[in-house]
């Protein structure tokens, strides 16, 4: 029966003779050894790349905006229009009409707090000759009056608070006197317990 089959497989027709073919890999060794070598590598260290690999993305997704910008000014620093001597002056004109409107702005500033602290101290100045003029008088100085009308205002507030305080202080849950670890009486002391070895 082996007899019939190699003439099956080596005479299909009479034209066509069938050649054993030899289906062996000539270096699997090398292939297989690389292959085992990614795979231990990706089981290795395939949490860590993706990790890697998301970090990066995000990474980029926040500083892609900023690296085009970075290229974009690149581009226009070597733009040779830049560099013209036209553009260059209108510039600088520029710059120097925006730094002189920021001077103007400060100084407005620095003379309007000029002119509130000169009318403070003329202000001050007037009260103390008024004071002192009532003084000389014999009548209560407005340094004393202001005094007296604080310290009404603050009794006021205080009243007021005494009023709505009363409503809030109501008995206390518990004696001023009380402490947890002393129990409820004040004859009882805390005792530890004796300090016996197990028998045995």
């Amino acid at each position: 029966m082996a007899a019939e089959v190699e003439d099956a497989t080596v005479e299909v027709e009479d034209e066509f003779v069938e050649e054993q073919i030899d289906l062996k890999n000539i270096n699997p060794n090398v292939m297989m050894a690389s292959y085992y070598a990614v795979t231990s590598f990706l089981a290795t260290y395939g949490w860590t790349l993706m990790v890697i690999a998301v970090l990066l993305i995000i990474l980029w997704s926040n500083i892609e905006k900023k690296v085009k910008k970075m290229i974009e000014r690149a581009k226009e620093r070597n733009d040779p229009v830049e560099n013209d001597p036209e553009v260059l002056a209108k510039r600088a004109e520029a710059m120097e009409l925006a730094r002189q409107r920021m001077q103007e702005k400060a100084s407005a500033i620095l003379r309007r707090e000029a002119e509130r602290r000169q009318e403070l101290e003329e202000k001050k100045r007037l009260e103390k000759l008024e004071d002192y003029d009532a003084m000389q008088a014999g009548k209560s100085s407005h340094a004393t009056q202001r005094k007296v009308e604080q310290n009404d205002k603050i009794q006021a507030a205080n009243a007021t608070a005494k009023k709505l305080g009363s409503k809030d202080k109501a008995k206390p849950l518990r004696d001023n006197d009380y402490n947890p670890l002393t129990g409820t009486s004040s004859s009882t002391r805390y005792r530890p317990p004796p300090r016996r070895t197990g028998g045995g």
